[in-house]
């Protein structure tokens, strides 16, 4: 580029870096991590790698994974709500049972032949 451009990268708490080429590292007021590039005027960077280690720490993993590990647990109490609710509802009966109807065989029969003819009126004296 036909300018001077420097860089600061600020990485976040709980990340450390190890910098393999060489550029400026430091530490930030609130002990904050970041590394310094910069490139001069004239320089042919384009294509120029530039390689950092990060090393995160277990709390930092922790709470960058925390809405994950939220979900997890409600979807795990959902669960078990309903595995509780159904062993409660299994206990009680929600329909009574009812004993099966009672088929006259005439009307089966007459069924079977493709036509009903209902039973005659009973006759009062």
């Amino acid at each position: 580029p036909n300018y001077n451009v420097s860089y600061k990268i600020v990485f976040p708490k709980g990340l450390s870096v190890k910098n393999k080429n060489g550029f400026s590292k430091g530490k930030t007021k609130d002990d904050r991590e970041f590394v310094a590039l910069s490139f001069k005027k004239g320089e042919n960077l384009s294509g120029y790698p530039i390689k950092f280690r990060l090393k995160a720490s277990p709390m930092f993993l922790f709470f960058a994974l925390q809405p994950c590990w939220i979900v997890f647990t409600i979807v795990f109490l959902i669960i078990i709500i309903l595995i509780l609710a159904r062993k409660k509802r299994k206990g009680k009966e929600a329909y009574p049972i009812r004993p099966p109807r009672k088929v006259e065989k005439k009307v089966e029969e007459e069924e079977e032949e493709g036509f009903y003819t209902p039973p005659e009126p009973p006759i009062e004296d």
